[in-house]
């Protein structure tokens, strides 16, 4: 089993439990009838692919039925109930499949897609519902259905694309990190590509305009309402309204394919919408012996040698695996050890062509790093698609994407863009171009945006004049761009080409001093939100030490605007000096609240021992306190004139853009830098900032080359009066601003 789908497991096996311990099941299919508050949402649109589903089964002979990535058993029951078939569903997740038994009383298996753990053409009909935009490997599970099945293999999916590029920007746009997200866009020759003919396709369901405009205002269809609604949006012909995915059905041995002109029997429809379980998942269905009907049925996942009773496990004398049943369920998801994907020898999908092969590389491939400027062309880029090309509105976006359409289509005429289509399909990512090919891939990005802009609005004088684009979008495009809509190099080349000049062995060095520049790096990313959104600063510097040649240039001077960090009285910035807690309480104070002013005053009595009511550092170490980015140490002092090491500083930096030490994610099991490794006691924090674009990682591991923060002043070093300037004094050069740097 691959990383990410044990990690799909996981998370699958939580949603499962959920409500289980209070003693009220939250169901994901309306298992307890529509209108039930104890299922989630979107019920009308469950109900309508039901419908359609099980419109094109009732016209396939069968008698026995698998339900692959079947959830608690929904469609599985119904099947049984509706056709009288031997079902059995499968789920990767055990506790769905503990559902299933305990709900319905099905047989269940635990298993993975990749690897389905039957004999070739075992079930008559083999059902594959919104599972393939889940999943590592999308065409060795379509493959896996196939094989198992006897008379029909059936597929559906949301996620469908019109277009190659649709697909292309949507794969690119695909959330990467979270489990269970959709990973795969699918086009409607893929599955003919994979599994070649006979094969049907239709839509699977429309988004109607009421349905539309009732989850737009935040409302669910009412339970008299749903039956019109799911009739509505199953109902056949052309329509331009925006679909619901695409249902799939391949024929084998001789097998009809269904007529997909057929419209459904209401009456299937009042007697799916009737079907309900009255009960809580009941334990004592989910018998401790194995299914009769399973009996003969299983076989090894990986050399598909049947298995046979051992003791209460499963073996296979093959090649000698083990399998536990737990309750009733065979966990046979190969969840330790065993083959890997992309290893299913040739024998097992013989009809796989080239073709075929090459489409399950486009979706195993690894993604190219997503930044925020990538994702915004991105997402603009599929926005004029849609519209150029006369696309409906992606029917998973339902009314935000119909409304993103009519805006910009009404923008057409006036040479507008509005900032919706900036922020359409906005990604969970807020990490920086990384390398070479993908600010090369953003260029190319803007350019399709231009030429998609300038055929949408019939002209080029969109390029040419700024307020035809709002500043923001305009921002994005020049950077991406340059010389198309004018602006100057792209600066995160720039502060990339001096990382790799500053930070030259590739290691952190947590032990070592933390200086100002190197906190300077940080802060002006963490509050900006990245490199991509730091603005171009004039080349007139503030401090003659910190010249626009500097790596360091662009992240003071965005620090001194931000009334987070001063020069000295000297006139200087001098970034090489270290950094004691009592300065590093004063700038990450300032950051956090948003300037000077909106630091608070401290009330009541002092939190620590050598910081009196009088000091002024008092007020930034009690905010930082307040806000979790400090903490109080056993002897209940705070030590201002401690100097910071760079392992302290990414601990509080962390913690300041994190919101608290409860905040920051486990840290993963690699390390962006070779010198802070798992189980090291910085590791979390170097990794939650390196995540967020505020620590550059080395090597390629993450983001390009290391921050500036990549390199610290010679240990030991410190300024000439070992904390502050030679003054102890520190001026704000805009404005002759006058403090004391050391409670600065």
């Amino acid at each position: 089993m691959d990383e990410r789908t044990r990690r799909n497991v996981g998370y699958l096996d939580g949603r499962y439990r959920s409500g289980i311990e209070e003693g009220q099941y939250y169901a994901h299919e309306p298992v307890f009838g529509v209108g039930c508050e104890h299922s989630e949402p979107y019920q009308a649109a469950k109900i309508a692919r039901a419908y359609s589903l099980f419109r094109r089964l009732a016209q396939m002979r069968f008698e026995s039925l698998l339900d692959v990535g079947g959830s608690e058993g929904y469609h599985a029951n119904l099947a049984r109930k509706l056709f009288s078939a031997k079902v059995v569903t499968s789920d990767v997740s055990f506790e769905a499949n503990l559902r299933a038994r305990e709900l319905f009383g099905l047989p269940a298996v635990a298993s993975d897609a990749h690897w389905l753990p039957y004999p070739d053409e075992s079930f008559d009909v083999v059902l594959c519902c919104e599972v393939l935009e889940h999943v590592s490997d999308p065409v060795a599970v379509m493959s896996e259905v196939a094989r198992v099945a006897r008379r029909h293999a059936v597929f559906t999916t949301e996620q469908t694309s019109k277009l190659p590029r649709e697909r292309e920007i949507r794969l690119l746009l695909a959330d990467m990190e979270s489990p269970h997200s959709e990973l795969h866009w699918f086009l409607s020759d893929d599955f003919a590509t994979v599994l070649g003919g006979p094969i049907a396709h239709e839509r699977q369901a429309l988004v109607t305009e009421r349905l539309a405009e009732q989850l737009s205002a935040g409302q669910e269809p009412r339970p008299e309402e749903i039956r019109g609604l799911a009739l509505e949006m199953t109902r056949l012909g052309p329509s331009a309204r925006p679909e619901l995915g695409i249902l799939v059905v391949k024929a084998k041995g001789g097998a009809p394919l269904p007529d997909m002109s057929q419209e459904g029997d209401e009456a299937l429809l009042d007697a799916i919408l009737a079907e309900r379980v009255e009960a809580e998942p009941a334990p004592g269905r989910a018998s401790a012996g194995l299914d009769s009907f399973l009996r003969g049925r299983l076989a090894c996942p990986v050399c598909l040698v049947p298995l046979h009773d051992m003791s209460g496990e499963l073996a296979c004398s093959g090649c000698g695996r083990r399998f536990a049943v737990d309750r009733g369920v065979p966990r046979l998801h190969l969840m330790e050890g065993g083959a890997s994907l992309g290893h299913q020898p040739a024998a097992r999908w013989p009809w796989l062509t080239e073709e075929g092969r090459k489409l399950r590389e486009l979706f195993t491939a690894p993604r190219m790093g997503r930044s925020r400027l990538l994702c915004h062309l991105l997402s603009l880029e599929l926005a004029l698609l849609g519209v150029c090309e006369g696309l409906p509105a992606p029917a998973v976006d339902y009314a935000n994407s119909t409304r993103l359409r009519r805006a910009l289509e009404k923008a057409a005429a006036g040479y507008e863009l509005p900032e919706a289509a900036s922020r359409a399909h906005l990604p969970w990512w807020d990490r920086l171009p990384a390398s070479a090919a993908e600010i090369e891939a953003m260029r190319a990005l803007g350019a399709n945006v231009v030429k998609l802009i300038t055929q949408m609005t019939g002209s080029n004088e969109v390029m040419h004049s700024p307020a035809s684009l709002p500043v923001r979008v305009l921002r994005r495009l020049k950077r991406a761009l340059p010389g198309a809509i004018g602006g100057r190099r792209h600066h995160a080349e720039v502060r990339r080409a001096g990382d790799a000049a500053v930070a030259a062995d590739g290691l952190f060095h947590p032990e070592r001093p933390a200086t100002r520049g190197e906190v300077a790096v940080l802060v002006a990313r963490a509050v900006a939100g990245g490199d991509a959104e730091l603005p171009q600063h004039r080349d007139d510097p503030s401090f003659p030490d910190v010249h626009p040649g500097d790596p360091r240039y662009e992240y003071v001077e965005y620090a001194l605007a931000k009334n987070a960090m001063f020069g000295y009285a000297d006139g200087l910035f001098h970034p090489e000096y270290p950094v004691n807690r009592g300065q590093m309480a004063v700038l990450l104070a300032r950051a956090l609240a948003g300037g000077e002013e909106t630091v608070p005053e401290p009330t009541g009595e002092p939190s620590f021992a050598d910081v009196s009511p009088g000091d002024p550092l008092r007020k930034y170490a009690e905010y930082l306190l307040a806000a979790g980015v400090v903490t109080r140490s056993p002897d209940g002092r705070y030590r201002p004139e401690e100097t910071v090491d760079r392992g302290q500083m990414a601990l509080l930096v962390a913690r300041a853009v994190a919101g608290g030490e409860v905040s920051i994610l486990p840290a993963p099991q690699t390390a962006t830098f070779d010198d802070v490794k798992p189980g090291d006691e910085y590791h979390r924090y170097v990794e939650c900032l390196a995540a967020r674009a505020i620590l550059l990682g080395q090597r390629g591991k993450t983001a390009g080359r290391a921050s500036p923060a990549g390199r610290a002043s010679p240990a030991g070093r410190a300024s000439p009066a070992g904390r502050a300037s030679p003054a102890g004094r520190e001026r704000r050069v805009k404005g002759g601003d006058r403090r004391s740097e050391r409670h600065r």
